[in-house]
This record gives structure tokens, C-alpha cells and sequence, in this order.
């Protein structure tokens, strides 16, 4: 008995000599030169620390595991591509998307014939795919295990905590943590978008600060913040932006729904036609349009068959709404992370501006790491903001300075050939638009869609009931004719940035001597996709060779929720 009671002292007297030690280094993270001082709750309070710590890390995990099954799709893996037969970095998505654009080359105007190459092309890689799918679980298990594992040593911190300490009676205590253990939480909170994370742990910075009459900051963290709000301003305004070009093509992109594949305005489109072939009179013959007059359905068969159509195309058009409200939700929330994120760091960054300005110091220059560079590259694609993307060309050659991973020339090169492609779209959409503006699918809001052609008068039946249209008509006309504008301004505003941000990026490339372009592998997949587009053969073949060109290219890209 004796020997036990000696053994539980001697375990006692260790204990506390790791807590004095581990609360010593603590104090002296925030302040060498504190005293410290002997606290009857230090241990319980290190306790605390570490359980936030490892609660922290769990967050992370659980937020890395969340992103790979809800975007697994859009993560790209080194597999063997079926296209060239070698191994390279794509997605599932990025598989999808190639196939679209062979399939609308092999047949622009026939639906049917367009949906078949893509089934085929998308069979042709099911090896590909299947390698794809094998490697994102294989991602998501390698997460789930990683989540499993820090559950596991926070239960273990948590019996610790109840099995060696009493909870104190007193106030609640504030954890301890050292300063770089701090920062490196904050660091990776802020790097996921995690604001309610980031402001838990502001408080703490603030409150250990002060507790060890220490400044807020040092100098390196100081730098780290400053740069943190240039990004995530950026990363606000691209996100804001990503939701408005999301708006106002939401009734042309394509949906696959149930093996088939249709967008809010040609599905529309579809079911108004087909509706009007069940009718034995349709509404084009009601407008004594002799040519029309010709088109009465007179067969019974044919018109069940269109009326059974219709019934099946609104209920894929009920899933299309589905599916547009799935995609709108991340984004939203992005944006309102993003703003969250920007609101607390702009109150950090103000808030030890003001100490330094008491204490006659200013803030350092930001200090990027090479993600938040990438991040900021994003953000200026995104906005087509040629200051931005000036910001991140010196950034490239600074940093090159230093890191020789860095091939700022090779960027340059690679952004002017990517925004010349940006240009030719813009381009592209805006003379598409204009040559068949009658037909055009138009978004009204709320997943309606209409086209110019639907209020247009053609006969002089139209004309005479225009002049006796009803209030409500007359709305729907102005709606339709008020959309048409808007989107007609949009794609000329969309063109006329593009180009500004084409002479940027080729008076930035300018600069670069001796080097290749240096693409990164959603470059790649987005030139290739872009060269599936063109009908000139000479020129798709030029456009898949730069894509396809090997080099040594290790550049991590960072973007909101997928990669």
C-alpha cells in the first residue's frame, strides 16, 4: 500500500513538472520576458488547449472529408487517359465536359445525334473513368480514416482531461496555447473558409495576448494577415461573380438528368413544341398563317404521342429545377462564407493597424505563400480584373526570386494564350446571340424562360391582337424585351473585358524571354476542351498539341470548394 502511494506521488510530481515545463514554454511563446507565475489551474487550462487543438484538427478533417464526397467529381487524379493513352491529371468532370464539346462539333443541330457521341465518347473512356472513380474512394476512404484517427486521440485527450483534473468552480478558464500552435490553426481556418473557426480563435489570440502583455502579432503574423485580406477580398469578389455568370447562364447549361441531357431553355423549347402537336389545332394555325394552316394534326396516335412526351419532359424539367437549385446552394454559401471571412479579417487587419499606429509602427507588407498567389491568379480570371492580374504577375517574379519552382515567364505565357481563348468565347457568345436573338433562350427569373420570338408579331392576326393585348401580356412582352437587353449588354460587357485583360496578360507575357508556356492542369483540360470546339481541323490539332505538350509542372491550384 505504502509502495503504491509513493508510485501515485512520484507519477504526481512528474505530471507537474511536464505542466510547469509545457506552461513555461507556453508563456514564452507570447512573451519572453513574462514571469510566470504559479496558477493552481495551469494544467487544467494546458488541458483545455490541447482539446481545442485536436477539436480543431477534427474540424479540418471532417470539412476535407465533407468536400471530397459532395465535389469528388471535380478532383482530379493521375490516371491514364483513354484520349492519348498516357497518364495525366483529370477529373470525372473534366471527362464529361470534353465529351459535350466533341459531341456538339460532331452534330450542332441534331439533339439526338449530339447525345449519342457523347454516350459513345463517354463509353470509349469508361476505363479512364473507372480509374477516376477507383481513385477519388480511395481519396474519401484516406479521409475518413484520417477523421476516424483524430476522433480517436480526442476521446483519448478527453479521458485525460476527466481522469486527472476536477472542473474548477470558478469562471470559465481560457485554454492555453502557444502562439506558433495559434497561428497555425488560423492559418489552415482561414485557408478553408472557415470563419466561425477563425473568430473563435482570434478571441483566444486576443485574450493570450493580453493575458502575457504581449503584442497581438508579430511582425511575420502581421504580414500574413495583411495578405490573408487582399485574398480574401479577392476571393469575396470572385465568388460574387461566379454566382452572377452562374445567374445569368443557368438556362443554358446542360443538365443530365436520367441519362439524358437538356438545358432550361431548350427543354422548354421542347415542351412547347410538342405540346402544340398535340393539339388538332395548333397555335401557329390559329394565326391564319396559310403556311400553318397545313400543319393540323389529324392523327389521334401522333398526338398522344406528343402529349405523353410533354408529360415526360416536365417531369425532367422538374428535376432540371432540382439540379439548378443543388448547384446555386454551395455557391451561395460561398459567397456568404466569403463575406463572412473578409468581415472578420478586415476587422483583424483594422484592429492591429490601429495598435501599430499607437504605438507608432505601420503595418508590414503582406507575405504570400505560393496558394494564396494562386488564389488571387484565380480571382483575377474570374473577374477579368487586369490590375489583379498585374498584382500577381510581380508577385510570380518576386517570389521566383526565392523559389525556383516558380516559372513567372512560363505563367505569363500561359495566361496570355488562355485569355486570347477567353477573348474568342466572349466573342463567340455575343455573335451567336446576336445572329439568332429571335430564339435565343432568354432567363426571366425563377426558372422561367421565354424567347423574343414568342411576342413578336408575324401575321397581321398578331398585329391586330397587339393592339388589344391585355395588361398582362403586355408585362410578359416588356419582361421578355427587358431580359433580351440586359443580356445583350452583358455579353458586350463580358467581350470588352476580356480583351482589356488580353492586352494586360500579352503586355505582361512581353517580358517573359526563352521560356514555353507553362499551363496547369485545369489549363490544359480547358484548352483541350476548347480545341474539341473548333471545326477547322488545322486549328483544333494546334490547340490539342499545346495541351497536350509535356512538362514538368508540380503548381498546386487553389480554388473555393473543388479543384
Amino acid at each position: 500500500m505504502t509502495e503504491l502511494t509513493r508510485s501515485q506521488r512520484i507519477q504526481g510530481w512528474e505530471r507537474l513538472s511536464s505542466q510547469a515545463r509545457d506552461h513555461q514554454s507556453v508563456v514564452a511563446s507570447w512573451n519572453n520576458d513574462a514571469s510566470v507565475r504559479e496558477q493552481d489551474n495551469r494544467g487544467f487550462r494546458l488541458a483545455l488547449g490541447k482539446h481545442l487543438e485536436f477539436t480543431t484538427r477534427l474540424a479540418f478533417a471532417q470539412v476535407w472529408y465533407e468536400r471530397a464526397v459532395e465535389h469528388g467529381d471535380a478532383y482530379r487524379f493521375d490516371v491514364v487517359d483513354q484520349s492519348t493513352s498516357e497518364e495525366r491529371k483529370i477529373s470525372e468532370l473534366d471527362v464529361h465536359r470534353r465529351a459535350a464539346a466533341r459531341a456538339q462539333r460532331a452534330s450542332p443541330l441534331n439533339r439526338d445525334s449530339r447525345e449519342a457521341a457523347f454516350a459513345a465518347d463517354l463509353s470509349r473512356h469508361r476505363q479512364t473513368l473507372d480509374q477516376l472513380t477507383e481513385a477519388r474512394e480511395q481519396k474519401i476512404a484516406a479521409l475518413g480514416k484520417d477523421v476516424g484517427s483524430l476522433r480517436g486521440t480526442l476521446e483519448k485527450v478527453e479521458q485525460n482531461v476527466a481522469r486527472l483534473y476536477e472542473m474548477p468552480t470558478e469562471k470559465q478558464l481560457t485554454p492555453l496555447l502557444s502562439r506558433q500552435t495559434l497561428s497555425k490553426l488560423q492559418d489552415q481556418a482561414v485557408r478553408l473558409s472557415l470563419p466561425d473557426k477563425v473568430w473563435e480563435l482570434e478571441k483566444l489570440r486576443i485574450a493570450l495576448a493580453h493575458e502575457h502583455g504581449a503584442p497581438t502579432r508579430t511582425e511575420d503574423e502581421a504580414a500574413t494577415l495583411a495578405a490573408q485580406v487582399s485574398v480574401s477580398r479577392a476571393n469575396l469578389s470572385a465568388s460574387e461573380a461566379r454566382l452572377e455568370n452562374f445567374e445569368a447562364s443557368v438556362h443554358l447549361t446542360n443538365y443530365e438528368i436520367g441519362g439524358e441531357r437538356w438545358s432550361l431553355g431548350a427543354i422548354d423549347k421542347r415542351i412547347a413544341r410538342r405540346q402544340e402537336d398535340s393539339k388538332i389545332i395548333p397555335q401557329r394555325a390559329m394565326r391564319l398563317d396559310l403556311r400553318s394552316l397545313a400543319r393540323l394534326n389529324h392523327s389521334t396516335e401522333q398526338r398522344e404521342q406528343a402529349a405523353a412526351e410533354v408529360e415526360h419532359l416536365k417531369f425532367i424539367r422538374s428535376e432540371i429545377v432540382r439540379e439548378v437549385e443543388r448547384r446555386r446552394e454551395p455557391m451561395v454559401a460561398d459567397r456568404d462564407l466569403a463575406r463572412e471571412m473578409t468581415d472578420i479579417l478586415n476587422d483583424a487587419y483594422q484592429s492591429e493597424e490601429r495598435s501599430r499606429r499607437q504605438n507608432g509602427e505601420t503595418m508590414p507588407e503582406p507575405k504570400y505563400e505560393r496558394y494564396q498567389i494562386n488564389s488571387l491568379e484565380a480571382g483575377a480570371e474570374a473577374l477579368l480584373d487586369s490590375t489583379l492580374l498585374r498584382e500577381v504577375h510581380e508577385l510570380e517574379k518576386a517570389t521566383s526570386k526565392s523559389d525556383p519552382t516558380i516559372n513567372w515567364e512560363g505563367r505569363a505565357l500561359a495566361r496570355e494564350v488562355m485569355s486570347g481563348i477567353a477573348v474568342d468565347e466572349t466573342k463567340q457568345r455575343l455573335e451567336h446571340f446576336l445572329e439568332g436573338k429571335r430564339v435565343a433562350s432568354l432567363n426571366l427569373g425563377d426558372h422561367r424562360t421565354a424567347t423574343l420570338r414568342q411576342v413578336e408579331a408575324r401575321t397581321l392576326t398578331d398585329y391586330a391582337v397587339s393592339i388589344i393585348e391585355s395588361s398582362e401580356h403586355r408585362e410578359y412582352r416588356h419582361a421578355i424585351n427587358k431580359a433580351a437587353q440586359e443580356y445583350r449588354g452583358r455579353l458586350v460587357a463580358d467581350f470588352e473585358k476580356a480583351k482589356d485583360y488580353y492586352a494586360t496578360a500579352r503586355e505582361l507575357a512581353s517580358e517573359a524571354h526563352g521560356s514555353d508556356p507553362q499551363f496547369t492542369d485545369k489549363e490544359r483540360i480547358n484548352l483541350e476542351i476548347y480545341a474539341e470546339r473548333q471545326n477547322d481541323e488545322m486549328a483544333r490539332q494546334q490547340y490539342l498539341d499545346l495541351a497536350r505538350t509535356e512538362q514538368n509542372n508540380d503548381r498546386e491550384i487553389s480554388v473555393s470548394l473543388s479543384r
